[in-house]
């Protein structure tokens, strides 16, 4: 989702300006504005290609709003979810702050803010995602090179 909104806004498309105000400030871009960068995304792409969204859904109401994009384009959709400590998240995100100039990650506090609420959220996603046993779990606290050959794998089988 990051590589989407960071796009949209890079490219000045509908929604870009809104979404950079919060990105900016290191917040989650509101489920109005994602919702429909994901529909106009799924729409332009063609069905026999595979879509990875990262990030997304973070939440039960873009869960269904995937829903609605889903049945209108006769898409189907598994939940992936790398699971990692906190910590190691954090040293990565701020990290990948330095290497790319990622003002949304360069605040350790901001990050820590940003873990906390994805932590607390995620949950309620991951079980729906569970329930429909369509939960995909990646291993998150070994290297990134492994972490990336395991979700290669699991978007392979799929």
């Amino acid at each position: 989702m990051g590589g989407l909104l960071r796009n949209t806004v890079a490219k000045k498309t509908s929604g870009w300006q809104e979404a950079k105000k919060y990105m900016n400030k290191g917040e989650l871009v509101p489920e109005k504005i994602t919702a429909q960068l994901v529909h106009d995304f799924v729409k332009k792409t063609p069905s026999r290609k595979r879509i990875v969204f990262d990030g997304y859904p973070r939440r039960l109401l873009q869960v269904k709003l995937l829903r609605k994009t889903q049945q209108e384009f006769q898409r189907t959709a598994a939940m992936m979810f790398v699971d990692l400590p906190a910590s190691v998240a954090k040293a990565r995100l701020i990290a990948r702050a330095k290497l790319e100039g990622r003002v949304d990650d360069a605040d350790p506090k901001t990050v820590a803010e940003r873990i906390r609420v994805f932590k607390e959220r995620a949950k309620e996603v991951t079980d729906y995602y569970k329930k429909q046993d369509s939960l995909i779990m990646i291993k998150g606290d070994q290297t990134v090179p492994d972490v990336e050959r395991d979700i290669w794998r699991a978007v392979q089988k799929l």
